[in-house]
Order: C-alpha cells, then sequence, then structure tokens
C-alpha cells in the first residue's frame, strides 16, 4: 500500500499512482520517493544522547527534590531518655609532694606516695629553671614567683626522678629528687 496525500494524490511517482507514470512531472527534487526508508533515516549522534541523559538525570532530581519537601518528616512520640546517673566514685585524696631546692647542694630528696592515687608534686627553687621527669614524660618551668607544679595520677610501683636544669647553670640537669610509688 502506497501513501496517498488527502487530495488522494499519490506521494510518488509510478505505475500504481491514479495517472500512471505520467502522474508527477519530473523536477529535480520530486523525481524520487518522498518517503524515506529506513536507511536513509539519520541515527542521532553522542551529543544528543548526552542531553537526552542530561535531561532524565535533573527530572529525576527535580522529582526527588520535590517528593522530598512534600513528604512529613518523622516525629518522635516518645521523650529522649535521660543518661543515667553513673555510680559516685569514692573520691581520691589529693597528695601534695613538695620538693624544695636550696642554694646548697644537698642529697636529692625522696618522697614516697601510693600507686594510682591522686598527686600534685610542687618544685619550688630560688632561682629559675627547667623541672622534667623522664619517666612521666613531664616538664615544667620553675622560678622564685611560681614554683613548678605537676597533676599527675601517681604512676605504677617504681622510682622516677625529678631532675631541674637551672637558667644560666650547667649544661646537664641535677637530679633534686626522687619519687618513689609503692602499691
Amino acid at each position: 500500500m502506497r501513501l496517498r496525500l488527502a487530495t488522494g494524490l499519490p506521494l510518488h511517482r509510478g505505475p500504481d499512482s491514479y495517472w500512471g507514470d505520467l502522474s508527477t512531472p519530473p523536477h529535480r527534487d520530486l523525481s524520487g520517493s518522498f518517503v524515506q526508508t529506513a536507511a536513509h533515516a539519520r541515527i542521532p549522534s553522542g551529543d544528543v544522547h548526552l542531553r537526552r541523559a542530561i535531561l532524565l538525570f535533573a527530572l529525576v532530581l527535580g522529582l526527588t527534590a520535590l517528593a522530598a519537601a512534600v513528604s512529613p518528616t518523622p516525629q518522635d512520640t516518645e521523650p529522649p531518655e535521660a543518661p543515667t546517673p553513673a555510680a559516685p566514685a569514692t573520691p581520691v585524696a589529693t597528695r601534695v609532694v613538695d620538693f624544695d631546692v636550696s642554694e646548697s647542694d644537698e642529697e636529692p630528696q625522696v618522697r614516697r606516695a601510693r600507686a594510682g592515687g591522686h598527686l600534685v608534686l610542687t618544685v619550688t627553687s630560688i632561682r629559675g629553671g627547667l623541672v622534667t621527669i623522664p619517666r612521666l614524660g613531664r616538664t615544667a618551668s620553675v622560678s622564685a614567683a611560681a614554683p613548678a607544679r605537676f597533676d599527675v595520677l601517681a604512676p605504677d610501683a617504681g622510682r622516677y626522678d625529678v631532675l631541674l636544669q637551672e637558667s644560666g647553670g650547667a649544661d646537664e640537669p641535677r637530679r633534686i629528687g626522687t619519687l618513689v610509688t609503692h602499691p
């Protein structure tokens, strides 16, 4: 079956047209069929496919945003649980341990403490310097106006040297005392 216009005129030239081979006068653009076959159809290029994919993505994203805006948010009907108070810890007594450095080179002081207890070590000196407890990895400065202060949890049982390097003094720090902890 051949396609025909609404007027009944054929869209092609040929023997089965209304007037036969003479139905369509030969013109330069009208010499062939007006209907394109699948072989002559253009296949869309990659750019067209990319535009279609982006359009589809934008459409889906827009619909998702619309659905999220319209949908109701869940409401919590139960009040949040209050945290349970922790069992009151037994207060640990704070022990203050003082090391006093005087001008004279006296024997290093020894102070004792129980391992695991709260311990505040203070070092007072009439000259400024740097106080270090190497095994604890702690360092603090000391001066005549402000003692060095270490607020620590007493370490495991053992001996811990307390060293002082005075400002402008010897290159090597000197041991001013030892903290001995026991279980």
